[in-house]
């Protein structure tokens, strides 16, 4: 099964196949590293990931070490004034620039070098809206399309999270400017149709839904792919621990069958037998973390399902309700009416 970090753009026919778009979102420390190792390609990676190609990949910046950026922010919140203890719920705003797939074919016709310059470009132009700075930056080519992941710092430099100024409206504008870059390197490359947009011109309620929303039912979310990274890792470390108690234990049985010891090797020995102990200890350990890794895993597939499913309809009626307002000619404000 395939686990997404993000999604590419909407394969729907609604969908602007001539179209740059940007997707950001506010990573906590766990996430983040999560999401640095699925950008630099550190340890297990998603199934639609072709590691035969990864080497094609291009590190345009490297990420700094996250405890730093969150000393940043930290001194950023400070500096503003604010005493109370930072919050764990966002170290760094993570993103993706993404193409439809006539505009990768447009895109990919420039050089590497020009493909580097537009996304640099892009990726700053976006750090300077949101009035902080750009963290990391790496070009994908081992998936189906092209596309580039960035981090920016997830405090401005007044202090003041990110979350807190990319509304609908900020959202909107980056997708203004990630055209505006794109077409000074290739004039074809469009900008993304808007919901609102699309729905006037008769698109289907599902067919205007981002894609990361219509396959949550089919594609775990980033936060499953790092239970199950979790529960990988856990099994190698306990097969890497009884590797080295069978070791131990081999050691032990040689030195046992000898009919007497010399003094060195009755402490050798003795060595061995609290260097064993201390492994099962540990394998014990990791055994627990294991099971309860298992469970959280379980827990989280099951409650993401739901609250995903939710999600999906929840935005479906908001948009039979936008669409219901459109039809009409009249706003709800211009109407006195409310909406449900």
């Amino acid at each position: 099964m395939k686990h997404v970090i993000f999604e590419t753009p909407a394969k729907s026919a609604k969908a602007n196949p001539l179209a740059v778009s940007v997707r950001i979102k506010a990573r906590t420390m766990s996430q983040a590293r999560g999401q640095h190792r699925h950008d630099f390609r550190i340890g297990p990676q998603p199934q639609y990931v072709d590691d035969r190609r990864s080497d094609l990949n291009r590190c345009l910046l490297e990420l700094r070490p996250l405890t730093e950026i969150w000393d940043d922010n930290a001194a950023l919140r400070q500096e503003r004034g604010v005493t109370r203890a930072m919050k764990s719920n966002a170290v760094v705003t993570s993103g993706i620039i993404t193409f439809g797939h006539q505009a990768a074919e447009l895109f990919g016709e420039l050089t590497p070098d020009q493909q580097d310059a537009a996304f640099r470009e892009l990726a700053q132009a976006i750090a300077v809206r949101l009035n902080t700075c750009l963290e990391s930056l790496v070009v994908h080519l081992d998936e189906t399309t092209l596309h580039t992941h960035f981090m920016i710092r997830s405090y401005t430099d007044d202090g003041h999270p990110v979350s807190n100024i990319t509304g609908k409206r900020t959202k909107s504008e980056l997708q203004d400017i990630a055209a505006e870059v794109m077409q000074r390197y290739h004039p074809g490359i469009q900008r993304d149709h808007r919901k609102t947009d699309r729905l006037a011109a008769g698109a289907d309620f599902a067919d205007t839904l981002h894609r990361s929303v219509k396959q949550l039912h089919r594609d775990l979310p980033e936060e499953i792919a790092e239970k199950e990274a979790r529960l990988e890792a856990l099994r190698r470390e306990a097969s890497e621990l009884e590797e080295s108690a069978a070791n131990t234990r081999r050691h032990m049985e040689k030195l046992t069958r000898k009919s007497a010891l010399n003094e060195k090797e009755e402490k050798r020995l003795q060595v061995y037998a609290a260097r064993s102990s201390k492994k099962e200890e540990e394998m014990a350990e990791v055994a627990a973390r294991t099971a309860q890794s298992q469970q959280d895993l379980a827990a989280a597939q099951e409650a993401l399902a739901g609250r995903q499913h939710k999600l999906a309809q929840d935005e479906i009626a908001s948009l039979k309700n936008g669409r219901t307002w459109m039809q009409i000619g009249r706003t709800p404000r211009q109407s006195g009416l409310r909406p449900r």
